[in-house]
């Protein structure tokens, strides 16, 4: 995973110009792309269903360890 990690990295820091370029200057801030490709190619490296689905293991990754924290931090 960590080698497939790397190429990601490289690849979208090279295309992150171009994704800058496609940004509205007013409006809303929108999701980065590049965050968008990430969370597109976990789903599939680990055979998520659905994006709900993802959005909410994500979810449950960065939750838990928040409350663990503040539980006995």
């Amino acid at each position: 995973m960590r080698p497939i990690r790397a190429m990601v990295d490289e690849i979208l820091k090279q295309l992150s110009p171009q994704f800058n370029k496609m940004y509205a200057k007013v409006g809303r801030p929108s999701i980065p792309p590049e965050q968008l490709l990430r969370a597109q190619l976990l789903q599939m490296l680990y055979s998520v269903r659905s994006e709900r689905l993802l959005m909410e293991e994500i979810g449950l990754q960065h939750f838990v360890p928040l409350v663990r924290e503040a539980k006995y931090g």
